[in-house]
């Protein structure tokens, strides 16, 4: 995309995976510290709404500059799905975690392998930069999903999440002195 629709040259085209992947893998290296301060049903749908917006917005916009900050959005916004996806599969199956992440892999699987022909027959019919509008339209729809079912509200969300509602009543409820 950045060779053929922004017309880059020399290493320019090569940044933007390379800043996906390495805003994804810092991201993932700190996506730890992040899940144990605030909860993953609030962390999951902010992520993945930043990566909607940015990259909608890079596609949008002219500048190759604003693309790059859009590929590292992305890295961003999806590094934490998969790895808290497989986490909390694995916590919910209780007769057999292996079979449901198996399972969870395996539809993952569908969409890393039918993704790239599915924008490639959509480039082919008007072109890459619309093409690639399905990518952000797929975080749009993660992002609502992940918000309004709350699928990724474990045990210890909602523990954390009630101790910080009871620490601030009882804040709140004190008498002056």
């Amino acid at each position: 995309f950045l060779r053929s629709s922004l017309h880059t040259s020399g290493l320019i085209p090569g940044l933007g995976y390379t800043l996906f992947s390495l805003t994804m893998v810092v991201t993932r290296f700190a996506g730890s510290r992040v899940l144990a301060r605030w909860p993953s049903h609030r962390v999951l749908p902010a992520l993945t709404g930043i990566a909607t917006v940015a990259f909608a917005a890079g596609l949008a916009a002219p500048g190759t500059g604003i693309m790059l900050v859009a590929f590292c959005c992305l890295g961003v916004g999806c590094a934490l799905v998969i790895p808290t996806t497989y986490s909390m599969v694995g916590e919910m199956a209780s007769a057999n975690p292996g079979r449901a992440i198996a399972l969870v892999s395996g539809v993952g699987w569908v969409g890393f392998v039918a993704g790239p022909p599915l924008i490639c027959a959509i480039a082919s019919a008007t072109s890459l930069r619309l093409a690639l509008g399905v990518i952000p339209a797929l975080t749009a729809v993660m992002a609502c999903l992940l918000a309004m079912t709350g699928v990724f509200t474990t045990r210890r969300d909602a523990l954390t999440t009630d101790l910080a509602t009871d620490l601030a009543k009882e804040r709140f409820q004190r008498p002056s002195a």
